[in-house]
């Protein structure tokens, strides 16, 4: 509306006010989107697959033929998770759209040390069956590339299907979560705290078995059922029984809350699904432009050396990204606090011993095979982060390194670890420069032509319908060379599916946020009873 007054120049001019607007639009709306929505969302995903090679969806319908269940996943997500897919975390949001539906982020970590997401889904219900089938999707979507960690909030029904399609994989539980149940079933005064140190306890399991026992009895939780429930899944959450495995240094799911806030923030009205998959697009690319600058700070600047150990230092800055590089040098930092206890020579190998100062009992071993170059230590930080610890680089430092041995640099953290991939990727779209370019050639011509239509109304009218008259031309000629817009387009957006019914979820049971239903413009405006929108002074509706 004030769009329209400003190019009428006032109020009186426009030839009608905003609610007859409003209502006109509302109308129109409804009308072309009567059990269309589900249709429109496919559609924009078909119209992705046409213009991406390597996009992919599938959805899934209901007996009522109503849109089920939908999962998608672009190319430069499936190039990450080919590059970062070892580690997999998901959890589940609602109330992001118009149906309730659960909106599934799969994402993990890059080598920026940041959130990349690998795949979206939407669907009606939290049951094995559907869970299955978002993940038997995601299997096909990345060409059954099975993670090695996967990390979720501990949901039933998720751990099932998780067992059932990635049974090799190493299943955490969010510590977040672990340590809100908790606090909500367990209501003694000490044992929440108690309960949360013995979660990160990185100690040996014959360790934590003791400090366990000695909880228990110290709470007098032998006969909680909890307690014991928890006890049982113990090889799923504590620290003890997960540190020689790989999850990208991550213990809890936050990384997807993070994520449902960053997209809250361009979801926060009840969508559409034809609104949702625009909207989540736009809310994707501002994502990948910050990790666009991570990449750019990465391979266009060099980090100040501050270490005494510069070499290593050096070598640091020159293979892995920037957030990991500040991480390496806070392990050489920590270096300086350990005290060396001796070295035994074995056959074919040295083991080096560590204590830490002013940690009494805290002892370190690090076995070095010289002729490989292969380091393990007792923390098993390595393994858990994939990151050198403070105790290999003490090796290091005394074996006189200047490198970092190759055996301690895992790729995935590397500036290199998915340059081939971007690569091919881009190679795929570099046809549509051209037009690209005469486009961007175009829209430079013509905004010096609209700034001098716009000083008066003369100019306004006559350049407007010069558009029209311009654009249908344009059309006429494009078709004539025989360069239709759509050619190339082998699929077409599926009809024929409803839209999704509205479903109860898990979350918040409050009151919906969807706008109640306007009243109708006679009883909610008396005054305009009997008078009608000026619908020949309406603008055009759009193509």
């Amino acid at each position: 509306m004030d769009l329209l007054v400003q190019q009428s120049g006032s109020f009186a001019n426009v030839g009608f006010i905003h609610k007859d607007l409003h209502n006109y639009i509302q109308a129109e709306r409804k009308v072309e989107m009567k059990d269309g929505d589900a249709e429109c969302a496919l559609a924009y995903l078909c119209a992705k697959a046409d213009a991406d090679p390597y996009f992919f969806y599938k959805y899934d319908k209901d007996q009522e033929n109503r849109l089920d269940k939908l999962f998608w996943a672009d190319s430069r997500s499936r190039l990450d998770y080919a590059a970062f897919g070892d580690v997999l975390v998901f959890d589940t949001t609602y109330k992001t759209n118009a149906y309730n539906k659960p909106f599934v982020i799969f994402a993990g970590v890059n080598n920026h040390f940041e959130t990349t997401i690998f795949a979206y889904s939407l669907f009606v219900d939290e049951t094995i069956a559907i869970y299955t089938w978002v993940l038997q999707k995601l299997l096909e979507a990345m060409d059954n590339k099975r993670p090695v960690s996967v990390l979720t909030d501990g949901d039933m029904a998720m751990r099932e299907a998780i067992q059932k399609v990635f049974p090799s994989a190493k299943h955490r539980l969010c510590n977040w979560h672990m340590h809100r149940n908790a606090k909500r079933n367990v209501r003694v005064d000490g044992f929440e705290g108690h309960f949360k140190h013995l979660m990160d306890l990185d100690a040996n399991e014959v360790v934590f078995e003791e400090a366990w026992s000695k909880m228990v009895r110290k709470y007098g939780l032998q006969n909680n059922k909890w307690v014991s429930d928890t006890y049982n899944n113990k090889g799923m959450w504590a620290q003890s029984y997960l540190r020689g495995h790989f999850f990208a240094g991550m213990k809890s799911s936050q990384r997807c809350e993070g994520m449902h806030a960053f997209f809250n923030e361009h979801l926060k009205r009840k969508l559409k699904l034809f609104e949702f998959v625009r909207c989540f697009d736009m809310a994707l690319y501002r994502l990948r432009n910050k990790e666009a600058d991570a990449e750019a700070k990465t391979d266009n600047s060099d980090p100040c050396l501050t270490t005494a150990l510069q070499p290593l230092e050096k070598h640091a800055a020159t293979i892995f990204t920037r957030r990991l590089f500040l991480m390496f040098r806070n392990e050489i930092i920590e270096e300086a606090l350990l005290i060396f206890d001796g070295r035994k020579e074995e056959f074919d190998h040295r083991i080096y011993k560590f204590s830490k100062y002013t940690e009494f009992g805290s002892t370190w071993e690090v076995s070095y095979h010289p002729a490989t170059s292969i380091m393990k230590c007792s923390c098993k930080k390595f393994e858990f982060l994939g990151l050198p610890c403070s105790h290999t680089i003490s090796v290091m430092k005394c074996e006189h390194m200047t490198e970092i041995p190759p055996s301690c640099v895992m790729h995935r953290w590397t500036k290199q670890a998915r340059k081939v991939g971007e690569q091919h990727c881009q190679a795929q779209f570099s046809s549509t420069l051209t037009q690209e370019t005469r486009f961007g050639v175009l829209c430079s011509f013509f905004t010096e032509m609209c700034y001098y239509a716009s000083q008066t109304s003369e100019g306004f009218e006559e350049a407007r319908n010069a558009f029209f008259t311009m654009t249908c031309r344009m059309k006429q000629l494009c078709m004539a060379k025989g360069t239709n817009v759509d050619e190339g387009k082998s699929s077409l957006p599926p009809f024929g599916v409803g839209d999704p019914k509205v479903v109860n979820t898990k979350g918040n049971t409050g009151g919906s946020y969807m706008a109640k239903p306007r009243k109708p413009l006679a009883k909610a405006m008396p005054m305009l009873q009997g008078r009608r929108p000026y619908k020949e002074n309406l603008p055009p509706k759009r193509s």
